[in-house]
């Protein structure tokens, strides 16, 4: 597994550097599944063309990474416990 410093800028506050997981996407999505039972469960796209995927477990436990297209380099940008949906409203919009 390839490891990264990276310096994050915090709002109001002094730059503070903490290490980002990175690994081929395969590597990632078997090792998640084995050790946390987590799965695809989203991904989306963004305006750069990195895509973000989100893998998560029936027991609440969650991983987002940010993927390289070109080569299916993937790095963990957030990880955690009690992942849960929320339901999307069609409020105030037209038919």
């Amino acid at each position: 597994m390839i490891r990264i410093a990276v310096a994050l800028a915090l709002l109001a506050g002094p730059a503070i550097a903490q290490e980002v997981m990175c690994a081929p996407l395969d590597v990632f999505r078997h090792n998640l599944e084995k050790q946390y039972a987590e799965r695809p469960t989203a991904r989306g796209i963004q305006d750069n063309g990195m895509v973000m995927e989100i893998l998560s477990s029936l027991d609440g436990t969650y991983t987002i990474l940010m993927i390289r297209p070109s080569d299916g380099l993937a790095c963990i940008v957030a990880s955690g416990k009690s992942w849960g949906l929320i339901a999307i409203r069609n409020e105030g919009r037209g038919t």
